[in-house]
């Protein structure tokens, strides 16, 4: 019967999900947190390399989030009118991971795998410019070879 409402075609709220699931919603958001939080240190000038404490801030973050999120019901809508009805710690949870750690996580990445380089934010936009190229190659390669499969019916 538990297994029933994990698999439910619109979703499994996070209060309702299982401490195995939240575990691994904990997992993801530390995956980003920590770069990122790395990253915006770096920005600022305040990284001394201590990766140890940065991690243990980006895993409490991320345990702070799991457990307010799931801690109380809150309704979800489909609405997309310009009035958002959530709650207000789920708007700032998505304006935390969206609008301030995501754009720190390449940059996080190159500080932590670049200890003691002096490192800003050219070297993540190259970075970037390459995944982006490599993106838009794929996806090109991709399109032709779409292309020709529909040609050849």
């Amino acid at each position: 019967m538990k297994e029933d409402r994990l698999f439910r075609r619109d979703g499994t709220p996070i209060e309702e999900a299982p401490l195995w699931v939240r575990v691994i919603l904990v997992v993801i958001f530390w995956l980003v947190a920590f770069p990122a939080i790395a990253g915006w240190l770096a920005v600022w000038g305040l990284w001394r390399g201590e990766a140890l404490r940065t991690a243990l801030f980006a895993l409490a973050l991320a345990v702070a989030m799991v457990a307010a999120l799931s801690a109380r019901r809150w309704k979800r809508t489909t609405r997309t009118d310009l009035h958002d009805p959530r709650p207000p710690l789920v708007r700032f949870s998505t304006w935390l991971y969206t609008a301030i750690l995501l754009p720190h996580v390449l940059f996080g990445l190159l500080v932590l795998t670049h200890p003691g380089q002096e490192l800003d934010y050219r070297h993540a936009f190259a970075l970037g410019l390459l995944v982006s190229a490599i993106h838009g190659i794929w996806a090109g390669i991709d399109h032709l070879k779409r292309r020709r499969a529909d040609r050849r019916r």
